[in-house]
Parts: structure tokens; C-alpha cells; sequence
């Protein structure tokens, strides 16, 4: 083979190389959903806007159906926004909130986390917000983990004065009602739930004694809404 011959295939080999690499870019254009958004620059506060404080692995569901697999996100409770660690060049972004049905994440050592966003009739902002989604059927149970502005502090760095906002968790207890109306709880109570369902008050006490369920802490109540739903309101 002559110099000219190898120099020719060498081109068309590089040539189709080019070909396939700019094909293979307009598939994945095509069909590889995207995250989109803004870049997002942290603000210092006094304690965290983040409910989860680690860079978490998840799965983002948007709303054309399509679903990211493995993105690292954090939740930030105090705008109510899911910030995305950009793993090509590691910076922050704010994702567009619109494009978002709901996520997972999956914290270290944990179980996996559902947020979704929902319109919340009775929410001050009366807007679509992240919700923790623990149990949904005709009795469903979302918490809100807001973070809040409670203050500010004045702190010092080298002689200069500067003021930072205190920031601090508020969790929200938001029931959907099987006909529809919502509660709104910043304190789980019993007595209070029970206004909601004076013709179930009997048997909703006797199901809590009977599993030894505590409705005042979290973990016992998530479970004991499912209990609720299902053999009250789902058998009747």
C-alpha cells in the first residue's frame, strides 16, 4: 500500500469519526432530557437553607415524563428549590422549578426521600411547593421542610461588621383529607386530628392503642395515617 493510499483511508477514518461524533451529539440532544436552570451562588447564613446537608445522589422526574437518574441535588428549604451539583465542572445551579414533577434522594445509610410538588390550597404563598411525601391514598400525609427566617446576627471578620440571617428548620404537617380539604399542623396532636373525624373518633383512638402508635412523633404517625387510610377509610 502507498503513502497516498494510507493518507487517504487515514482521512476517511477521521472523517467518519467527525460524522458519528456530531450525529451522536444531535441524539443526545434529541433525546437525553436536560437539566436546565440558573447559577446559583450560596449565601452565607447562620445555620443551614439545606435539608439535607450532603450532595445527594437522585431521581428527577420532569414534567414531559422524562426521568434523570444519578444527579447530585440538594433540597434547599429556605427558597424552596433544588440546587444541582453540575458534575462536568462543579457548579451550582438552581434548576427551573416549573420543569420539575417530583424527586428522590437518597441520603447516606437511609431510605430514599419522595418529594412532591403540590398546590396546597391553605399555604401562605398559595403556590406549588416541595413536599415530603410520606403516604398517599384517601388520607394523605406531605411535610413541608421549611426553613425559616427567625433573626439576625451580627457577626465579625477581621474588624469589619456584617449581618447574617438565622436560619432555622419549622417542619410542616400538611393532611389531605379524603374529601379533599387540607390540614395544616406545625405540632402533631391527636385531639386536634380528631376534630377533622368526630364519626371515626372512637375507632381511630382504639386503632392507635391497639399498635401502640404515639400520633405526637413523626415516624409513628406517618404510620399510623397508612393504618388510618386503610382500615377505616379505604374498608368502608
Amino acid at each position: 500500500m502507498t503513502q497516498k493510499n494510507i493518507l487517504i483511508l487515514l482521512f476517511m477514518a477521521c472523517w467518519n469519526l467527525v460524522v458519528f461524533s456530531q450525529n451522536h451529539s444531535q441524539l443526545d440532544s434529541l433525546y437525553t432530557p436536560k437539566l436546565t436552570g440558573d447559577i446559583f451562588v450560596e449565601k452565607k447564613y447562620e445555620g443551614s437553607p439545606f435539608v439535607t446537608p450532603e450532595w445527594t445522589k437522585s431521581s428527577i422526574v420532569l414534567n414531559t415524563g422524562d426521568t434523570i437518574v444519578g444527579e447530585k441535588i440538594k433540597y434547599n428549604g429556605y427558597l424552596d428549590e433544588v440546587i444541582w451539583l453540575n458534575p462536568s465542572n462543579f457548579k451550582r445551579f438552581k434548576l427551573d422549578k416549573a420543569n420539575i414533577a417530583e424527586f428522590w434522594i437518597q441520603p447516606e445509610g437511609d431510605q430514599s426521600i419522595h418529594y412532591k410538588q403540590i398546590f396546597v390550597p391553605i399555604a401562605s404563598d398559595n403556590q406549588k411547593i416541595f413536599l415530603e411525601t410520606t403516604y398517599e391514598g384517601n388520607l394523605a400525609l406531605y411535610i413541608y421542610r421549611k426553613i425559616k427566617r427567625t433573626g439576625m446576627v451580627i457577626k465579625r471578620d477581621n474588624d469589619i461588621l456584617y449581618e447574617l440571617e438565622i436560619l432555622t428548620p419549622k417542619d410542616i404537617y400538611l393532611f389531605k383529607l379524603p374529601d379533599g380539604r387540607w390540614m395544616e399542623m406545625h405540632k402533631l396532636r391527636m385531639r386536634y386530628f380528631l376534630k377533622y373525624f368526630p364519626e371515626h373518633k372512637k375507632a381511630i383512638v382504639q386503632l392507635a392503642k391497639k399498635n401502640h402508635l404515639d400520633f405526637s412523633s413523626e415516624d409513628q404517625c406517618i404510620e399510623l395515617i397508612q393504618l388510618i387510610d386503610q382500615e377505616i377509610f379505604t374498608a368502608h
